[in-house]
């Protein structure tokens, strides 16, 4: 047995032993009632009617207290337990966003090292191709270069010069307009590389974006879920101690001991802050279950009724 099943046994043993007290002392007073009647002593056999009613009304009083300390300690679990699960949902809120960004952030760290080794690939390429270009021979470079030597041989140097001089010429401009081209090929690619790698980083902020929201929405609606569900345990709370404090014949101030469950669910409430749920203590809330257990009282007021007219009927009988 758990440690509220045991309090419950205690409470309910304590509740048993006080009723079966009363209902003790209130036979023998109706014995002495009895033997006053029998004396024709109605002063008396009145005096102990009213210690009769006082005893009933203290009974009542005393299980009223006990339903409003009840009514108390199980409201302030109900909204403790909630608390707990929703800490438990934000808990649980902040491991999956922190999860979910450990692992954006490590896909990130893993396009960031492949874009900077691309681009670093591409800037080796890059200095391999303008090498390249630098070491090409040009063929007309070395038609004139080879009547250079030719012009040298016959001994026509200033000739060999000329063909020497055009062939440097040519090959520098040959050598300036693939570099040029080379240089807006390259430029070109560079930036389409670097756009495409601006295009992932976004994709990849864009994914976090969209799991945080799709997480954030769960958790809202986890959240007003758990609301949802402590509010219609509050409520199902009042009324069925609402009926319970009510549900006697022995009472005459229903609307008194409703506003006072109300007080004590709004003093609870007030100071776990948490909001009160709506339709506890309103008007029409009250009405209805003022009516409910008028009705109920009402039937048991009748069977009670039929019921002492069949002992009395038989007790004639058993003394005829």
């Amino acid at each position: 047995m758990n440690t509220s099943s045991k309090r419950f046994s205690k409470t309910f043993t304590e509740h048993e032993e006080m009723k079966k007290n009363a209902n003790k002392t209130i036979t023998e007073l109706r014995i002495q009632q009895k033997n006053a009647i029998q004396n024709l002593d109605y002063d008396t056999a009145e005096s102990i009617e009213s210690k009769i009613s006082a005893e009933k009304q203290a009974i009542v009083e005393y299980l009223f207290q006990q339903r409003c300390q009840e009514f108390e300690k199980r409201l302030a679990q109900i909204v403790a337990d909630s608390f707990a699960y929703l800490d438990e949902i934000r808990e649980n809120y902040k491991k999956e966003e922190r999860q979910i960004r450990i692992r954006i952030n490590n896909d990130f760290d893993q396009v960031r090292d492949r874009q900077v080794k691309a681009l670093i690939s591409l800037e080796k390429d890059y200095a391999a191709a303008r090498l390249r270009e630098t070491e090409r021979i040009v063929p007309e470079q070395e038609e004139l270069l080879q009547k250079s030597k030719n012009a040298a041989l016959i001994k026509d140097f200033e000739l060999a010069r000329q063909y020497r001089d055009s062939a440097a010429l040519i090959a520098e401009a040959d050598l300036e307009t693939r570099l040029a081209r080379l240089d807006n090929d390259f430029e070109s690619l560079r930036k389409t590389t670097i756009s495409k790698q601006r295009e992932d980083i976004e994709l990849l902020s864009k994914r976090l974006d969209e799991e945080l929201k799709i997480l954030a929405d769960r958790f809202q609606l986890k959240l007003k879920r758990e609301d949802e569900k402590r509010n219609v345990k509050i409520i199902a709370h009042f009324e069925k101690y609402s009926c319970i404090v009510c549900g006697t014949t022995d009472i005459t101030d229903p609307e008194v001991r409703i506003k006072k469950l109300d007080y004590i669910c709004t003093s609870v409430l007030l100071g776990m802050n948490c909001p009160k749920p709506k339709g506890i203590g309103d008007t029409t809330a009250t009405n209805s279950t003022l009516e409910n257990t008028k009705l109920q009282n009402a039937k048991k007021s009748t069977t009670a009724s039929r019921t002492g007219t069949r002992t009395t009927t038989t007790a004639n009988k058993r003394t005829k």
